[in-house]
């Protein structure tokens, strides 16, 4: 399981609970009005993900796992 988190303060307490659980996750910032990731995702693996974040995040990610599966 992978969780990818948009580094707002309100997943800061998501990420900590996460690490103690020893649960794979990173932090992305997302540029307004761009709607890109700041690093970009790499997704391990595509049926094992979580976001937490806005819509923008989501609709990134997404598309960034479908393009993954696709090309495998």
């Amino acid at each position: 399981m992978q969780w990818i988190l948009q580094d707002i303060e309100d997943s800061h307490k998501l990420a900590e609970a996460l690490d103690k659980s020893q649960v794979a996750f990173t932090l992305h910032t997302v540029i307004p009005f761009v709607g890109e990731l700041m690093p970009e995702p790499t997704v391990n693996n595509p049926n094992a993900v979580v976001l937490f974040g806005s819509y923008i995040l989501w609709r990134t990610a997404e598309a960034k796992i479908t393009s993954q599966v696709s090309s495998s």
